[in-house]
C-alpha cells in the first residue's frame, strides 16, 4: 500500500540490472545513495537498477508487531491530516520502533519530518527506508524534497529522477510535479525549483548539470 500522504502512483519492478555494472558494491544505504544518485547525475538507469538489486542484499530488520504498528501509522496519518506533523512524526517513529519492517511507516516518518521543518532528520530516516524497498517511489520522493530543504539542490533534483524512474504511472508523476511545482512556488521555492527542472528534465530532456558525488 502506498501512503495517503504523498499522492505517488504505485512502482513497477525495474528490468534487470545488466551484468558486471561496477556501482553495485555499496555496503550500506547511505552508500547506496550516493551511488545511485552519482548515476542518476549520468542517466545511467543501468547503475540505479544494479545498485537497488544490491540494497536487497544488504538485509532487512526483523517484522515486529504489524497490528501495532499499522494502527499507530492511521492515527499518524489522521494527525498529518490535523496539520499536526510533530504528532504525526512521534506517532508514525512509535510505529517503525514496533516493526522496523514497515517501509509505509517509514516513508510516512520521513514525510512528516519534512512538513514539520526537519529535512536533514527526514534525508537519514529516509535513507534508512531505501534499504526496506529501494524501488519504491513514494520514499525517494520524500527524500528528494528533504535533500532539496537541506539545500542539496543537485542531490535532491537526481533523487527525484530516480523516484521518476521506479513511477508505475509517470504520466501521473508529471502531474503531481507540476501541481508541486506550482503550489510551493510562494512558500518553499526550493521545491518549486527542484520539481519544475525535473520536469524540464524528464518532459523536455532539458538534463540539469548536477555535482553529485558517487560515494
Amino acid at each position: 500500500a502506498q501512503p495517503a500522504v504523498l499522492p505517488v502512483p504505485p512502482v513497477s519492478l525495474a528490468p534487470p540490472a545488466q551484468p558486471g555494472v561496477a556501482a553495485a558494491s555499496c555496503g550500506s544505504a547511505r552508500q547506496c545513495l550516493l551511488q545511485t544518485l552519482g548515476a542518476a547525475a549520468r542517466e545511467d538507469t543501468a547503475t540505479v537498477f544494479a545498485v537497488a538489486a544490491r540494497i536487497e542484499e544488504l538485509g532487512k530488520p526483523a517484522p515486529g508487531n504489524r497490528a501495532v504498528s499499522r494502527k499507530l501509522n492511521t492515527e499518524g496519518l489522521d494527525a498529518l491530516k490535523a496539520e499536526d506533523p510533530a504528532r504525526a512524526a512521534e506517532l508514525f517513529r512509535k510505529g517503525l520502533a514496533e516493526n522496523p519492517r514497515d517501509v509505509e511507516l517509514a516513508g510516512n516518518l520521513g514525510y512528516a519530518l519534512v512538513k514539520a521543518g526537519k529535512p536533514q532528520e527526514a534525508a537519514e530516516v529516509l535513507t534508512a527506508a531505501l534499504q526496506l524497498d529501494p524501488r519504491r517511489s513514494s520514499t525517494w520522493t520524500p527524500l528528494a524534497e528533504a535533500l532539496a530543504l537541506s539545500g542539496r539542490k543537485d542531490e535532491s533534483q537526481a533523487a527525484l529522477w530516480v523516484a521518476y524512474q521506479w513511477s508505475g504511472n509517470r504520466e501521473k508523476s508529471l502531474a503531481f510535479y507540476t501541481d508541486r511545482a506550482e503550489k510551493e512556488r510562494a512558500t518553499r521555492p526550493a521545491l518549486a525549483d527542484m520539481y519544475g527542472t525535473v520536469l524540464a528534465w524528464v518532459a523536455e530532456g532539458r538534463k540539469p548539470r548536477l555535482t553529485v558525488s558517487a560515494g
